[in-house]
């Protein structure tokens, strides 16, 4: 059965599609799950920030300007620092890179 069959017509949370993919891999560790759970609880704080605070507060520049030459948008600054806190205590991760940023970011 294939993922499309298997799924088709469910409701499936992001947390059980990882899980049941783990489980189709058994010399899977655990630790990409992980990481894919830490990436889908920054979407869903980064979400949650969006629309119960309101885009007024979240949405225009940060008055910076990125590696690219761009206005570092406060949206981009907000979600660059929700993943690394989600991150930097997990000991899964070395680094992270972000167009914010010229430097690697290192993780404790």
């Amino acid at each position: 059965m294939t993922d499309t069959q298997e799924y088709h017509g469910k409701l499936v949370t992001i947390e059980r599609f990882i899980l049941d993919q783990q489980q189709a891999h058994p010399e899977a560790t655990g630790t990409l799950t992980n990481i894919l759970y830490d990436m889908a609880l920054a979407a869903k704080i980064i979400t949650s920030k969006t629309t119960r605070a309101g885009l007024a507060e979240i949405l225009g520049s940060a008055g910076e300007e990125n590696v690219q030459g761009e206005e570092v948008q406060k949206l981009d600054v907000f979600a660059q620092r929700t993943i690394f806190r989600l991150n930097d205590h997990t000991g899964r991760l070395a680094a992270m890179a972000s167009e914010e940023e010229e430097a690697i970011i290192p993780i404790p």
